[in-house]
């Protein structure tokens, strides 16, 4: 996932860990 993205990214949903 895209940890380090300031927006919760397709990637972050998909690992379960949406970055807020």
């Amino acid at each position: 996932a895209s940890r380090r993205a300031k927006r919760p990214s397709l990637s972050d949903l998909h690992d379960g860990n949406p970055v807020k």
